[in-house]
Order: structure tokens, then sequence, then C-alpha cells
């Protein structure tokens, strides 16, 4: 029998009472707290739960990184709280004039949510301050590092708000090691980190199995020879510059650096080159024959010396040609029969596939386009990419909400389908390639087994990069949870 919290500002029978969430909720009300729990488990719940205890003190700020994840964070909240707890959204279709009233009233309890853009733009041009917030949440908050906008209002927030100011910090992936983790919480004031995991004996009877298939693909001969023409011409521009035929990309950036401080113009236009050349190995490793293509027609557009230098060289037309002799990637159709086996199996699957770049995208929806038109049974892909990738909001949501009704039911997604969005009923989450970001990872896996037992299927190109960012990724999330009980202990 499902218990419920009782409370004058919860709708009644909506939030129940797991006893991990009550937990963290009672220790981030009462200290700014970094919270980290795996996917699926809630996070927007305990959100609430501490909202809940700050709405009579002020508004409650609540930060997510995309519009899409705000929009769902709105309607969640809105089927959480009574009516008497005003929800809304601020973004740049709001007049500056209500969004500085928003913030201006503190008489009304309240929650607004934004992207961290939308709020660091109207405190940059002083038309709100944050004295009337109560609470700032920030979701996904291993974005919490560098230039990125969470730590502007982080640093605000403390200035605006001298007294009683608290700030919680919500995520599955925060950093691979302490020090990453730590940033974190300097970065957005938070005192303490709270971390529940898998194995924890609270969290256990909530977790969904979903097993990982790793799915192990032969390289196609022609990419294998199109490979070694691209490295020994990436060997030339090396020893030009007399660095070993192995190099980093650390150590690559390293040598940017110094050349460029040194105005090494010479040695700056071989590294250039380097970096085209190795994007080059890197797609026809990871992502198939048609990226590759793609990528190399793209510099004809590159108006740089290096690109230049590129077009030039006999043996990339060599490259196209090989690469173009190859009709459907390996891994398209190792993809394409993974996805029939579950659709036959199960009809009414869903299917999240994410790809790192948007070429792979559209390689992967036109051979599942030509299988649809073939196949007696369905397969309906469809695309979510960034705005920058020429997708509106609009459109992001659309898709979205075409892929929960099942009108969609293969999903292919790029980076902003990773985090936060809740599809409950994801049965089989593909990635087309191992990430090397631990983080990146987490939050694809955590796609599925959200309110059901799911699948993943990571596909990988045998002795290629695919296999060092498949050790690598699963490395990071180890060594993230070492961390993460030091920390807390």
């Amino acid at each position: 029998m499902v218990s419920y919290i009782n409370h004058g500002l919860l709708r009644p029978q909506t939030v129940a009472a797991r006893p991990y969430q009550v937990d963290l909720a009672v220790d981030a009300s009462e200290k700014s707290s970094l919270v980290v729990i795996p996917t699926g488990l809630g996070k927007t719940i305990i959100a609430a739960l501490v909202a809940m205890t700050r709405l009579p003190k002020g508004v409650i700020l609540l930060l997510a990184p995309t519009n899409p994840l705000v929009e769902q964070h709105v309607g969640t909240l809105k089927a959480f709280f009574v009516n008497a707890v005003d929800v809304v959204v601020i973004n740049g279709r709001i007049s500056p004039s209500t969004r500085q009233v928003v913030f201006n009233d503190a008489t009304a309890m309240k929650i607004v949510a934004a992207t961290p853009q939308t709020i660091a733009n109207d405190l940059r041009a002083g038309r709100i301050n944050l004295a009337n917030v109560s609470l700032v949440i920030f979701d996904e908050a291993h974005h919490g590092v560098g230039r990125y906008d969470y730590t502007f209002i982080a640093e605000r927030y403390a200035q605006d708000r001298r007294k009683d100011a608290l700030s919680l910090g919500i995520t599955a992936s925060p950093g691979y090691d302490e020090e990453q983790i730590s940033t974190i919480c300097r970065n957005l004031n938070l005192d303490q980190v709270r971390y529940k995991s898998e194995q924890d004996e609270t969290v256990k009877p909530y977790v969904q199995n979903t097993p990982i298939d790793f799915i192990m693909v032969e390289q196609e001969p022609e990419l294998i020879e199109a490979r070694k023409i691209l490295t020994t011409m990436c060997g030339e521009a090396l020893d030009e510059l007399g660095l070993p035929a192995k190099i980093s990309k650390k150590d690559l950036i390293a040598a940017q650096a110094v050349a460029r401080s040194s105005q090494d113009w010479p040695a700056l236009f071989f590294l250039a080159k380097v970096g085209k050349l190795q994007q080059a190995i890197m797609l026809a490793d990871t992502q198939g024959p048609r990226p590759l293509i793609q990528y190399i027609a793209s510099l004809k557009s590159d108006k740089s010396k290096a690109a230049e230098s590129i077009r030039r060289d006999r043996r990339i037309n060599h490259v196209l040609g090989l690469a173009g002799q190859i009709r459907v990637g390996a891994k398209q159709q190792a993809l394409l029969k993974l996805i029939i086996q579950q659709i036959t199996s199960k009809p009414d699957s869903k299917i999240l596939l994410f790809c790192s770049y948007r070429s792979a995208v559209d390689a992967v929806e036109y051979v599942l386009n030509l299988a649809s038109e073939l196949a007696d049974f369905k397969i309906a892909p469809g695309v979510l990419v960034g705005q920058t990738k020429g997708m509106t909001q609009k459109k992001q949501q659309e898709a979205i909400q075409e892929f929960r009704s099942g009108e969609i039911n293969v999903l292919i997604a790029t980076q902003v389908g990773e985090e936060g969005l809740d599809i409950p009923a994801v049965d089989l989450v593909v990635h087309f390639e191992p990430v090397a970001s631990g983080k990146r990872s987490i939050q694809r896996d955590g796609r599925t087994g959200r309110n059901r037992p799911g699948k993943i299927a990571i596909l990988a190109t045998k002795g290629t990069m695919d296999e060092w960012l498949l050790v690598n990724s699963y490395r990071n999330r180890r060594n993230m949870k070492t961390a993460l009980k030091n920390m807390e202990n």
C-alpha cells in the first residue's frame, strides 16, 4: 500500500512518501546541499519537498539547462502543488516588465522556472534581483562549472539575499573525482553532499532492472583502409612538428597554446591540420561512412589553410571513394537488427537512440525511413536535436510529445535528449557510440528503467576509438561513486 505525504500545499495523494526522498529533502531543507541520486528516482520530488518548506519565506527559483526541461518541471510541479502556489515559466517571450514584477512581488507563494541564460541576462541588465528568492534549485547541477550561468547566478544570489539563503543542486552525475565535485559545491555555494546509490537499502525497492548489452561491430574493410590513409596524413603533419604519431588531445591543445603565444604560424598550420584529420579519423571509427563523407565535404567551405591543404591532397579523394562504396554502415546494420528485434518482440516499444553528431542522426533516420517502407510492422523514427542545430523549442516539444504518445516509436536524439527528460515508458536506450564522459553515459542510461524495467544497448566498433571510450566511460562512473562516498563521509 502506497503512503502519501500530507501537507497543506500539496494536492492529496500526489507525492508518495519514499523514505530516501524524505531523508534527502529534510537534510537539504536545513543546509545548502548537492543531492546526487540515480536518474529516474525522483529528483524533482526532492526539489518540490524542499520548496514546500521555503515557499512561505519567498520566491522559489528553479533553473534547468533547456527549455523542454523547464516546461517538464512546470507541468510536474503544477500537478504536485495546490492552486494557491503559482508555478510560472520565465522566458524571452515574456516582457521584461512582467519578468521584473514576478521577482519584486514577494506576497504570493510562487515557483519560477527558467533557464539560467534568461535569469542571468535579466540580472546583468539590472531588471531583477534575487533578494526575495528563498531557494534556488540548480537542476542538472553538474553544469555549475566554468563560465556557465549557474555560477554567476549563485554568486548574485549570495549578494542579493544575505540572510537565510538556501540553495539545492540536484544531479545524477556531478563528476568523476572529488575535485570536480568540490568545484561544483564551491561555485554554487553548496555546503554538503548527500548521495544515495542504487545499492542503498532505502533505494533498492524502487530501482528497475536495466541490463546493458554491448554490441561489438566489425569495422568495414573500406573504412579500415580509409583510416590508414588519414592516419598516414596525420602522422606526416605531426612529423613536421617533431611530435609523436600518437598524441593525446590534451597534449595537442597544450602545443597549440604554446604555438599561439609565440606566434609560430607554421606550427599552428600543422596543428590545425592534425586536428581536422583526427576529427575525420574519429568519425570513421565511431560514426560510419556518411558522417565521414559529410565532414570531408564541409572542408570545402572551410577557408583555413589547413583545410585547403587537406582538400588538395589527392589521397583525400581516395578516402571519399572508399567511404562512398559503403551503402549502409556496419553500425547502422547492427542498429537496424536491434530495433527490429525489439519491435517484433514488443510491438508497442519505445526506443530512444542517442547520437553525438547531427550527421549521424540524419544517417540513421535515413536508414530507418527506408526500413519502415519495407517492414510489415511499425518503424516510425523522429528526431530531437538542439535549437542551435535547427530545431525550434516548439518542434522539440512536439517531438517529445509524439514519442510519449507512441506516434513516434524511435526517437533519435543528440545531447539535448540526455538530461532530465521524463519519458516513463522507454523500453530500450541505444548508444550509437560510447561517450568518454561518465556524466553523459549516466544521463543516457537514465532515460530507461524509470517506472518499469528497460534495456540498454551500446554499439562499439572493434579495434577503434570506440573501445577506449567505452572503458574510459565506465572507469569514470566507478571513480564518481567512490568520490561521492568519500565526500559524504
